[in-house]
């Protein structure tokens, strides 16, 4: 019976979010800019509001396949001991200065928008396919580095979930989730991205840690 309200509050989860997304391709951009100011910036934001990203089938898929996920890990329970990530930069450092007793880290997950999956239809869009292997992944993860350098001006080292997906499954992470540890303790975990995805969210957090 659980199997079957997980699969109903999926598809229910997926078909809402599927007439957001095309609801909001439509809206004026003065309402559309404050849907999407908590996600994107600058010319990135702009780019954004002008794009359209309602993908169909393959869209409602994916948005389906999110929708099921839960996250293995609670706030307050502890990485595993044999977790794995790979680290192809070696050691990492803090990508930000806006608080300085925090360190940054990116983890590269599956990729979002494949060229074999629900496609975001902007002109520098990269072109990826789902990862068939590590080395895939790791090209992947360079090419988003490469980004963030250029676009962002974040020059963060990035590391790479394993093939199993094993990090992203424990938070439900697909297609983008924000995560605090403390030593190896959860202590935050953001909203499933793309619509519950908020840095404020995390500012406002890690401002009460300070």
């Amino acid at each position: 019976m659980d199997a079957i309200k997980r699969e109903v509050k999926a598809f229910a989860g997926a078909l809402f979010s599927s007439v957001i997304i095309l609801v909001l391709d439509y809206l004026p951009k003065f309402i559309k800019r404050k849907h999407l100011e908590g996600e994107y910036h600058g010319e990135a934001l702009e780019k954004r509001l002008e794009t359209k990203i309602f993908g169909g089938w393959k869209m409602f898929k994916t948005m389906y396949e999110i929708n099921k996920l839960e996250p293995l890990l609670k706030t307050g329970q502890k990485l595993p001991q044999n977790l794995e990530i790979i680290d192809p930069y070696g050691q990492t450092k803090e990508a930000t200065k806006k608080f300085s007793h925090v360190n940054f880290l990116v983890v590269y997950i599956a990729e979002a928008h494949p060229t074999d999956g629900w496609i975001i239809p902007l002109e520098d869009q990269p072109e990826i396919s789902s990862h068939q292997n590590a080395t895939e992944r790791l090209v992947a993860s360079n090419q988003l580095r490469e980004r963030m350098a250029a676009q962002a001006g974040l020059h963060a080292k990035i590391l790479c979930d394993k093939m199993d997906n094993r990090l992203s499954l424990l938070f439900a992470a697909h297609p983008e989730r924000l995560v605090v540890l403390k030593g190896d303790q959860v202590v935050f975990i953001g909203g499933k991205g793309p619509f519950d995805y908020s840095i404020n969210d995390l500012e406002d957090f890690l401002q009460k840690q300070k």
